[in-house]
């Protein structure tokens, strides 16, 4: 039962955050640009703000689909780190008030996003395999099904017979 827990909290972490952040992300900001950068994203009606974050649903998803891949396991902060680490850049980043179609934008952003959760997902799980082959946990044959002897040994050897040339057994 612990197990679960892990993952339900690890779950509502990861969607709090993501929901939060590109509020968030236009705090540093406020420092360059003033109150009114912070404004463009929190001056609108309730629908707006839904809107927004029904948009915004897509990367928290991908975070949340991370977590559960992961089974509550640490290594899902890397991908959630990569995917959210882009959302702030890309909700940092962009001026809403610099043209009419700017806040289209809002819509695509976390849709942009999701790659780099793949990214990471792909990333953590290369360095779990690597670091299984490297381990010798997973054989290394060709067959791949398990048993037999380890490919290294399986490669003819090379010997240096008196006659000077290398001949293969």
């Amino acid at each position: 039962m612990m197990h679960g827990r892990k993952v339900f909290v690890s779950c509502m972490i990861v969607t709090v955050a993501g929901l939060l952040l590109p509020f968030l992300a236009r705090v540093p900001g406020a420092a360059l640009y003033g109150w009114p950068w912070i404004d463009q994203y929190l001056s609108c009606a309730l629908d707006g703000w839904l809107f927004f974050e029904a948009c915004n649903l897509v990367a928290v998803a991908a975070a949340v689909v991370c977590v559960l891949l992961f089974g509550g396991r640490r290594a899902f902060w890397l991908p959630v780190g990569l995917g959210y680490g882009a959302l702030f850049a890309m909700h940092a980043s962009i001026d809403l008030a610099a043209d009419a179609q700017a806040a289209v934008a809002l819509v695509f952003i976390p849709v942009f996003a999701v790659p780099m959760f793949a990214a990471g997902v792909a990333a953590v799980w290369l360095y779990g395999l690597f670091r299984r082959l490297r381990t010798g946990a997973v054989p290394a044959n060709e067959s791949g099904a398990g048993g037999g002897e380890p490919r290294a040994q399986q490669l003819p050897r090379l010997e240096q017979p008196g006659g000077g040339g290398a001949e293969q057994q």
